[in-house]
Formats: C-alpha cells, sequence, structure tokens
C-alpha cells in the first residue's frame, strides 16, 4: 500500500506541469470537422455524452452530424475559442443552442 502510495505521489509530482494542459483545442477540432474527420465526430460525441443534461440539453433524435453542423458554425463565429480547450468550445457551442429548460 505504501508503495502505491509513493508511486502516485511521485506521478502528481511529475504531471503537475501538465495539469492545466489539454490536447484539442478548438482550432484543431474545427479543422478535423472541416476535414469530416471520425475523430471530430467522436470528439463531439463523448464531450455530449458526457455533459448531456446537465451543462446543456440535446433533443432526442438530434444526431452527430446536426452537432458537429452547431459547433462548426459556433467555432466559426467565435474565433477566440480557438485557442480554448475543444471540450470548453463543444460545451459551450451546446449550451448556446441546446439550453436546458428553454
Amino acid at each position: 500500500m505504501k508503495s502505491l502510495c509513493g508511486s502516485l505521489l511521485f506521478l502528481a509530482g511529475i504531471m503537475s506541469p501538465y495539469a492545466g494542459a489539454y490536447l484539442v483545442n478548438g482550432e484543431m477540432l474545427l479543422d478535423d470537422i472541416e476535414k469530416r474527420s471520425a475523430a471530430a465526430a467522436g470528439y463531439v460525441e463523448g464531450v455530449t455524452d458526457t455533459l448531456n443534461n446537465s451543462q446543456f440539453c440535446i433533443p432526442a433524435g438530434t444526431g452527430t452530424r446536426q452537432l458537429k453542423a452547431v459547433v462548426k458554425e459556433y467555432l466559426v463565429n467565435n474565433s477566440a475559442l480557438s485557442a480554448q480547450p475543444a471540450a470548453h468550445s463543444v460545451s459551450t457551442a451546446l449550451k448556446a443552442s441546446f439550453p436546458c429548460g428553454g
């Protein structure tokens, strides 16, 4: 048990410089959406599955193609999001288009 705790503390120490890092930003996601990349579809679906009904409320029957179109339009019209983490961009776009209770 002590070695597990020690290993976790070691990993936390070496990973701390990367705590605020992210792998995909809005610009990269927009590029993937425009290339019709399967990765873009998976990314949007993953954020949607994770945050649906808490950050936004996607109506039943809404498909991935429509979600990607919403995200693409939002990123094109809000270029300031291009440097933000892609998950934030997706969440913000979907929240604007599919608010809960609205």
